[in-house]
């Protein structure tokens, strides 16, 4: 098994960068939100577009495969959903395949390309020759690949299958032109690297989703009623996030958004989500392993940014920062 004795920990520079969102109201109390990209193509299209590709191969008879993916004109089945309920939020979380016996055992599928393609994605022919070569070492190795998705895609994937009642992740390791290997982790595997034990995974994944529902009822009695508002977020180190968001205008929201602002907005209100976590009654901070029989506590609070000036610039800086 890997260890992390040849990899930074800690978090990508893509996590700790600014996302956008879009909460639009759909009626009686009712919001969605959906992510703030607009009509801007993503920087990693070929990654997305092959990941699409494989997920079918993987899942799909080569006849079908062949009529429906490779021919024109030919025709996909849907994409399939797991919804689940948590206090006032219902997620959604797609479903890759099920198992063949067990019915009710849903896994998700996760094509990853080799680290340096993912660094230079504009550029991915040049790597198309490059091979996992080794199990232990800093560049082409196994241990490399698994402790970077470890990093990088981990805690989507935990989120990803907590939502969507999931058993495991099944991994496609590639360089857009070959597979160079495939692993299959269970879900309790991905929870011990990302958060070290179920028990905190589970655990943090609810007190997220009750953060999430104090910002957004905080910034929807700040803001004045309006059909769609763009949130801007930011996380800082030392437990402490960071939010702006401002409604959109009737012709940046309807039917279609840019990730632009237009302008100055109107209104704008931002404010900074602080939390402390207690361990056994202890304040902790950074890395640790909770274990079952530990008591957790998370406190969070609220602090608003009552310069409506200051709250503008925010807005604007986290924009230019926002990663698509």
């Amino acid at each position: 098994m890997p260890t992390l004795s040849t990899t930074e920990a800690g978090f990508t520079r893509r996590q700790l960068s600014s996302k956008a969102v879009v909460l639009r109201q759909a009626g009686d109390g009712v919001y969605t939100i959906d992510g703030a990209k607009g009509n801007l193509p993503s920087n990693n299209q070929v990654l997305m577009d092959m990941g699409r590709c494989l997920e079918r191969l993987f899942t799909m008879h080569p006849v079908d495969f062949s009529e429906n993916l490779l021919k024109p004109g030919g025709t996909l089945m849907p994409d399939e959903y797991k919804y689940t309920q948590v206090g006032p939020f219902l997620l959604r979380s797609q479903i890759d395949v099920r198992h063949s016996i067990h019915e009710d055992a849903f896994y998700d599928i996760k094509t990853r390309a080799i680290r340096d393609i993912r660094l230079d994605v504009t550029h991915y022919e040049k790597y198309q020759k490059f091979k996992i070569q080794n199990l232990k070492n800093h560049r082409l190795s196994f241990e490399t690949e698994f402790m970077d998705m470890v990093r990088a895609s981990f805690p989507k994937n935990s989120l990803q299958m907590r939502i969507g009642g999931m058993k495991g992740l099944f991994v496609a390791y590639h360089n857009t032109a070959d597979i160079l290997g495939f692993e299959t982790l269970t879900r309790d595997e991905v929870d011990c690297y990302t958060y070290g034990s179920p028990f905190a995974a589970e655990f943090f994944y609810k007190a997220a989703l009750r953060m999430a529902e104090m910002m957004l009822d905080d910034l929807l009695r700040k803001l004045p009623p309006t059909r769609a508002i763009r949130i801007v977020v930011k996380p800082l180190l030392g437990g402490r996030l960071i939010y702006a968001a401002a409604p959109l205008k009737e012709e940046e929201g309807f039917p279609e958004y840019s990730i632009s602002w237009g302008g100055t907005p109107e209104h704008v209100y931002s404010g900074t989500l602080n939390t402390d976590i207690i361990v056994n009654n202890t304040r902790v901070r950074g890395p640790f392993y909770p274990l079952p029989e530990d008591k957790l506590e998370v406190y969070a609070g609220i602090t608003p940014m009552e310069d409506e000036q200051i709250a503008r610039t925010r807005y604007r800086q986290l924009m230019l920062e926002t990663d698509l």
